[in-house]
Formats: C-alpha cells, sequence, structure tokens
C-alpha cells in the first residue's frame, strides 16, 4: 500500500519531488504543491517558531542541517560549558526537520 503525500492547502497529492515545498509552521512541518506554496505561505508570517518563507526542503536548510548539526552533536556530547548542551539542541534543530522532510515526504515521491 503505497503512502501519499498529500499538500495542506488543496488537499490533492503530490507526485513528484519538484512539486513539493515542505514549510515549518510553529514546530509543525506540513507539505504544499509549489503553485499552492506560492499563492498561500510566501508572504506569510506566523507566530512562535514559523519559517514558512524559507522551504525546510530547500538549499539554505540543507546547507543548516550539514553545518550545524555536527557541531551541535559536539556541543552535546562534549560541552563543557555550563549551557553548552542547550546550544547544541539549538544548533541540531535544523538538521532534525531537515531529517523529517526527507523521510516524512521526499522519500515517498519519485524525483520526475
Amino acid at each position: 500500500m503505497k503512502k501519499y503525500v498529500t499538500c495542506a492547502k488543496c488537499k490533492e497529492e503530490i507526485e513528484h519531488r519538484d512539486d513539493l515545498v515542505a514549510c515549518l509552521i510553529i514546530i509543525v512541518l506540513q507539505s504544499f504543491h509549489e503553485d499552492c506554496y506560492v499563492k498561500e505561505m510566501k508572504g506569510y508570517i506566523g507566530p512562535g517558531l514559523s519559517f514558512p518563507t524559507v522551504p525546510v526542503n530547500g538549499n539554505m536548510w540543507t546547507l543548516n542541517a550539514v553545518l550545524c548539526g555536527p557541531i551541535g552533536l559536539l556541543l552535546i556530547l562534549f560541552g563543557s560549558v555550563e549551557g553548552s548542551k542547550w546550544i547544541g539542541l539549538l544548533f541540531i534543530y535544523p538538521a532534525v526537520f531537515r531529517l523529517l522532510a526527507y523521510f516524512l515526504y521526499e522519500r515517498r515521491l519519485s524525483r520526475i
């Protein structure tokens, strides 16, 4: 049984990775068609930890995950300064959501 990825706006199936935009609203990942994202979410300014103007499956989040993820792990495991573990958690934040976007949405979709 195939699991489908649906758009949070129009509730239709997303078929290809190129059409997927995953964005973070508060702490919930939501998937959108690229067109629905542009129409609905591009200028959205939400409460709290909302980053809907930068797609989680985009280049910026991927770069953040690659750079900040290992630094965060090192701070959590070997940080000797008080509070370094909390700072490490903040550094891991982009990597966790980038991996979630991949495993929840992108992995299920065909490339083209």
